[in-house]
């Protein structure tokens, strides 16, 4: 765990299980009651176990829901291929999925996420 711009991030690193599960459960439970209740979870280095199907969904669904009983937003930070996992499987989600801890700061932040790119200036005639 660390913070970023002073929200904490729990970065999930191996393979998600029962253990784990309850582990980050009970650490985002603990850092809602004392306080920070804007925290990101970063799945973006975590592996699935190719029988778990969407159990790991469903527990980060449960996870948010413990943070929104404490009045707290948990944004995910995640690989394309789960963004895309849970648009299919988890059609009414209530998380906001980044692909960085920046976009997902931003988010938490009210302020918007610049991209790279070029910028254009243009003129509109009359």
């Amino acid at each position: 765990m660390h913070l970023h711009n002073d929200i904490p991030v729990v970065k999930v690193v191996g393979e998600w299980d029962e253990p784990t599960r309850q582990h980050i459960c009970d650490l985002v439970i603990r850092l809602a009651s004392a306080g920070h209740l804007e925290m990101i979870l970063d799945l973006s280095g975590m592996s699935v176990a190719t029988n778990d199907g969407c159990s790991w969904l469903r527990a980060v669904e449960e996870i948010a829901a413990q943070v929104l009983k404490q009045r707290g937003r948990l944004d995910i930070v995640g690989t394309l291929e789960q963004i895309q996992q849970n648009m299919l499987k988890r059609t009414h989600s209530r998380l906001f999925w980044a692909v960085s801890e920046d976009v997902a700061v931003g988010h938490l932040k009210g302020l918007p996420n610049y991209r790279g790119g070029s910028i254009l200036a243009m003129r509109f005639a009359r």
